[in-house]
């Protein structure tokens, strides 16, 4: 009974290595008719190619030639030699690697590279001074001084939007009391603020009065208009501008 199991289970592993070999022996078919029509396919295209790149050759040259002196080529793409052909007489394209002779694509002229933008020194600092600076004992803002923040501060807002902080600082000359100069100052940089918000600057602007500190001229002058005259420059206001 055991040994009519045993032949039995032979015979069915035999049937099913028999139906297996059949099975890869049918894959491995299809796969050599793909691989062959890769191959023709691949051969056909090579071909094609070959044959509809034109290889020019000099007059009376060594290869076959037609009227327009182009070389004479095989189905394969191989140039038609004559007798007389030697390896000197070799041209690009036919001789050497048999290869259809590659076309020459002249690039475009590169547009020239744009230098990289200077960032704009927004750090800065602005001295209202000159004609620029406050009368005798006033707070009013003359066109002068109008005209130099409209041109070196307003402007430049408008190149650096980065601009967070404004500092504004008002001087006085000597002549007066210590108090009164500092009102006196504060309200000057106040008059400077006052114009900058009412053009559009939204930055944080702070005002200081110094009074008479860090004066930029000394006078000496006994006559009392003289010396308000002389003492002008430090009638002054300083503005500075601070980005993040």
């Amino acid at each position: 009974m055991r040994a009519k199991r045993l032949k039995y289970r032979l015979h069915k592993s035999q049937i099913q290595i028999k139906i297996l070999q059949r099975t890869l022996k049918h894959r491995l078919l299809i796969m050599m008719k793909k691989f062959t029509l890769a191959l023709i396919f691949a051969a056909a295209s090579f071909n094609a190619t070959a044959q509809n790149t034109d290889i020019q050759a000099p007059a009376k040259s060594a290869y076959g030639q037609n009227d327009e002196g182009t070389v004479l080529r095989s189905s394969t793409g191989l140039c038609w030699r004559s007798g007389s052909w030697t390896p000197e007489n070799a041209i690009p394209g036919c001789d050497g690697p048999l290869t259809p002779p590659v076309v020459s694509h002249i690039a475009p002229d590169l547009a020239p590279l744009e230098s990289p933008a200077v960032p704009t020194q927004c750090n800065s600092s602005v001295t209202l001074e000159g004609d620029q600076t406050f009368a005798f004992g006033k707070t009013v803002m003359g066109d002068a001084a109008k005209r130099r923040i409209d041109r070196d501060i307003l402007s430049k807002f408008a190149s650096c939007r980065n601009i967070k902080t404004v500092t504004i600082t008002g001087y006085t000359d000597r002549i007066g009391t210590a108090q009164a100069n500092k009102i006196l100052s504060k309200r000057r940089a106040d008059a400077v603020a006052d114009y900058m918000q009412g053009n559009g600057v939204l930055a944080k602007i702070i005002t200081i009065g110094a009074g008479s500190a860090d004066p930029v001229k000394e006078c000496k002058e006994g006559n009392r208009t003289k010396l308000i005259n002389c003492l002008a420059p430090n009638r002054r206001v300083v503005v500075i501008m601070q980005a993040n």
